[in-house]
């Protein structure tokens, strides 16, 4: 008899004691779980902005990288060569026969052009593309007139309002000799 009421007595202090939090537990919980939160929300943010950074630079120098090799190729297969400061015509040879090119930088649609024989001139650049300079320059390096040719190209990616500056310059000797 004794150890059945001895288990009563603990069966029952066990139903009377109430757990819960208290009040001021909840509310440190609670300003924990907010900072934590913030923290997270603040990380996610500045990743998706970085992210968002990093493809438009990224997408910029693509299309400069594609245009300058194009622009390269063609100079280096061309010949009578005329350069101005922001435009270059040449003959180019490809195709069987020899085809009139001019490369132009359109201040009005601020892109860069390309023009094949008697078309018209097709963008090679997004017109959202923010070219600040394009320009090609002639030098002679040999006594045989052998002409190089520097092309530079300035451009600014904004994103969120924070200007990303890209320079390039590059420089292309043609292969068929001026003799």
């Amino acid at each position: 008899m004794l150890g059945k009421h001895f288990y009563n007595k603990i069966y029952i202090s066990k139903q009377d004691k109430k757990q819960a939090f208290t009040l001021a537990e909840v509310l440190v919980s609670l300003f924990i779980f907010v900072i934590i939160a913030s923290i997270l929300m603040q990380i996610y943010v500045t990743t998706i902005r970085s992210e968002r950074v990093a493809y438009t630079l990224l997408r910029n120098e693509n299309i400069i990288r594609n245009v300058l090799e194009m622009i390269g190729r063609d100079i280096r297969m061309g010949q009578d060569f005329v350069v101005e400061d922001d435009s270059i015509s040449f003959s180019s040879f490809y195709d069987g026969f020899y085809h009139q090119i001019i490369y132009r930088y359109n201040s009005e649609s601020n892109q860069i052009e390309k023009k094949e024989d008697e078309g018209d001139f097709v963008a090679l650049t997004p017109p959202e593309m923010d070219i600040r300079r394009f320009g090609f320059y002639g030098n002679q390096f040999d006594t045989m007139e052998h002409l190089s040719i520097t092309i530079v190209l300035n451009v600014t990616a904004t994103v969120y309002n924070q200007s990303y500056p890209i320079n390039l310059e590059t420089t292309v000797t043609p292969r068929v000799l001026n003799l």
